[in-house]
């Protein structure tokens, strides 16, 4: 299995795992944690299908969920993708955490928490490959932040 395929081959692991705890495990959160929680999973899914949207809208394609960049496709570095580099990985880790903060489970936190790392080691492989097909994306990297707007962690 080649790297791209394992990192998604893991993504999706990552997050099947955590719809089963969320399902499976006692929820140990509040009404306020449960409102913020649910709040997150709703932004982060909203964000990341309002990014999916831009992608086909720039591209005339949907975004390729192996982080290789597809050839018909172009730079987008508008929209979302002008405060964020990745910004459906930025629904889906508001997502994930969301999920974690609704229950107040240590394994959901974890699990969120690896998916960020996850997330981290992806991006870097489609930078890498992306700073090869368009030149510009290194320019892009210094002044748009990863998953957060301002910062590049």
């Amino acid at each position: 299995m080649s790297k791209a395929a394992t990192l998604v081959f893991i993504q999706f692991t990552l997050l099947g795992l955590e719809a089963v705890a969320l399902l499976l495990l006692p929820k140990y959160g509040n009404n306020i944690t449960r409102v913020l929680g649910a709040g997150m999973v709703i932004a982060g899914f909203a964000v990341a299908l309002y990014a999916i949207y831009e992608h086909q809208r720039a591209n005339r394609q949907l975004p390729n969920v192996v982080p290789i960049p597809k050839e018909t496709g172009g730079l987008i570095t508008s929209g979302l993708y002008r405060w964020v580099r990745h910004p459906i990985y930025t629904g889906v880790l508001l997502g994930a955490f969301g999920v974690a903060v609704f229950q107040g489970h240590i394994v959901t936190a974890l699990l969120a928490i690896a998916l960020y790392a996850l997330f981290s080691v992806k991006s870097r492989y489609e930078e890498n490959l992306l700073k090869i097909a368009f030149p510009e994306y290194a320019a892009y990297m210094t002044r748009t932040g990863r998953f957060f707007p301002g910062i590049n962690l």
